[in-house]
Formats: C-alpha cells, sequence, structure tokens
C-alpha cells in the first residue's frame, strides 16, 4: 500500500467552517484583456488596429505605406471601437488606432499632393531624354525642385 500524500500546506484546517457564499469572479486588473467574446474580440480588433496604425504613421512618408497601413487601421479601430461600445468595455487601442492610421493618411495625401507635379514633369522629362547625359538632366531637375540641391 503506498504511503499517504503529504497534506496540502494551504488547504483549511480540517476544523474550519466552509466559505461563505458563492465564489467570486476576480476582476479584471486595469489593462488586461476583456473578458467575454465581444470584449476580447474588440481587444484583438482594438490592437490590430493600432499596429496598422503605428505602421500607417511610421511609413506615411512612403505615399504606398500610409495608404496600404492607415486604410485598414481606420477600418479596423472604427469596427473595434463600436464591438467595445456595444460590450461596455474600454477601446483606447481602437482610438489610437484609428489616430494614427488618420495621421498615415494624412501624411501620404500630404506628401503625394507635395511631390506629384514634380514627379509628372520628371516623368515627362524622362519620355523625351534620349541619352543618359539629359536622364541626369532630368534627375538635376527633380532634385531642385524639390528642394534637394
Amino acid at each position: 500500500m503506498p504511503p499517504d500524500p503529504p497534506p496540502d500546506p494551504f488547504a483549511p484546517p480540517p476544523d474550519a467552517p466552509p466559505p461563505a457564499g458563492p465564489p467570486v469572479e476576480p476582476a479584471t486588473p486595469a489593462g488586461a484583456a476583456p473578458t467575454g467574446p465581444a470584449g476580447a474580440g474588440a481587444a484583438r480588433l482594438g490592437t490590430a488596429a493600432l499596429v496598422l496604425g503605428v505602421l500607417a504613421f511610421l511609413t506615411g512618408l512612403t505615399v504606398l505605406g500610409g495608404v496600404v497601413f492607415g486604410g485598414p487601421a481606420v477600418a479596423l479601430g472604427l469596427s473595434a471601437r463600436a464591438r467595445a461600445r456595444a460590450a461596455g468595455v474600454p477601446s483606447a487601442t481602437a482610438v489610437a488606432g484609428v489616430v494614427l492610421g488618420l495621421l498615415g493618411l494624412a501624411t501620404a495625401l500630404g506628401v503625394y499632393l507635395y511631390v506629384a507635379d514634380d514627379i509628372e514633369e520628371y516623368q515627362g522629362c524622362l519620355r523625351e531624354s534620349v541619352s543618359f547625359a539629359q536622364d541626369a538632366v532630368c534627375e538635376d531637375a527633380l532634385r531642385r525642385s524639390l528642394g534637394g540641391g
């Protein structure tokens, strides 16, 4: 016969009264992901919006990056905000994703509007170019128009 296992040091004493009332769910700590399917879905969408918003903000100067990441960041952030509001949970990450996504889109639009005419002139110059020397002249004109020398 195997020996009895040692007693649990964290167990209540054998003569202690049973706990009063039903077990209580522990409170969700501040900043933790909300529980429940609606809250968890909103938190995941909010996190995705935040990640895409940060990428949009960081790549907004490339125009394409600002649009590729900014549009989905705004869409996911708004969806996450709606879900979080319906579930009654905080939506700070969703709001941050929307704000950063909009900043990335605005930066991309600003850069595009700033360089669109210059790029169009550069492309026209290259179409008329028949030598590498003329290509270099086109590049110099583009640099001067963008303020690079």
